[in-house]
């Protein structure tokens, strides 16, 4: 396995096909997503992809997973005991009444988890292309947007307009976002169109203990984004997110000191860039 530790696109295999082996017998698949190295988001689309096969077998209520934050790692909420239960009574002690059906627990909406399936059946394992004239692109700079005064701009000839923002040393805000604007990078930006756009950072993370942000759209709450630990500088995915055509505000917030920030970017297109992408829009160029 170790060959694969650093490549786990070349697999022989992937989740869906671990959990379909448990077919025709009930499984119920359990998640957390505020624990970023679990990997929630991919474990979900696992999931939507396993449960084809007991709907091939014509048994999708032997199949179900319950996503779900809010609580600590390994332990189980109240609020998931119903979904288990079931699924126990159901199973195991062989309860008529049981009702095991639609147990499709998470909060990945904006997650388009079809793409990586409808190549099934036609022989060619690849992901639909999107129209290249439906594409959208928003690139920012971190240094560029109101940059609050908890942090740094920094001069680094590796970035994208030569510079990256990056929280000052010693500062941090674990539990929830920074509570004043010093803490905060604001960015402006517009889209022409609605639809589902992918936030990529371009970041330079180099440990699990300073790899994490606070992250806000519009007057929407924070989420924290953590487990984005890179080697150099990478593109990391923030989230995904259902925008309506028009004017919006991206803020990030720091959380640990450490982390490196040096580009943005917003577009319905779903994979990450390449690169130091595009010239930004919010530095006095055009942008794509």
């Amino acid at each position: 396995m170790f060959q694969f530790s650093n490549a786990v696109n070349k697999l022989p295999h992937d989740h869906h096909e671990l959990m379909a082996m448990v077919a025709p017998r009930a499984l119920l698949v359990l998640g957390n997503p505020d624990y970023g190295w679990l990997a929630d988001e991919s474990g979900y689309v696992s999931c939507r992809a396993a449960h084809k096969v007991w709907k091939a077998f014509d048994i999708p209520e032997r199949f179900g997973f319950s996503i779900a934050g809010g609580h600590g790692h390994c332990s189980l909420p109240d609020f998931q005991r119903p979904e288990i239960e079931a699924f126990v009574d159901a199973f195991l002690l062989g309860d008529p009444n049981a009702d095991t059906n639609d147990i499709t627990i998470h909060p990945y909406e904006d997650v388009d988890y079809q793409k990586w399936t409808q190549w099934w059946g036609t022989g060619e394992p690849t992901f639909p292309e999107p129209n290249t004239g439906d594409l959208e692109f928003v690139w920012l700079e971190a240094e560029c947007g109101t940059v609050g005064s908890n942090w740094d701009i920094i001069e680094s000839s590796g970035t994208s307009n030569g510079q990256y923002v990056t929280v000052q040393a010693g500062t941090q805000s674990l539990s929830s976002a920074p509570s004043s604007s010093q803490g905060l990078l604001s960015l402006p930006f517009s889209i022409e169109k609605g639809g589902t756009f992918a936030i990529y950072v371009r970041i330079n993370c180099p440990s699990y203990d300073d790899d994490s942000f606070w992250v806000q759209m519009d007057k929407n709450g924070f989420d924290m984004v953590n487990s984005l630990v890179t080697s150099d500088w990478e593109w990391k995915k923030l989230t995904n997110l259902s925008l309506n055509a028009g004017d919006h505000t991206l803020t990030i917030g720091y959380r640990e000191d450490g982390a490196l920030l040096d580009k943005i970017s917003i577009s319905n297109y779903p994979y990450a860039p390449e690169g130091m992408g595009e010239d930004a829009e919010n530095c006095g160029r055009s942008g794509r």
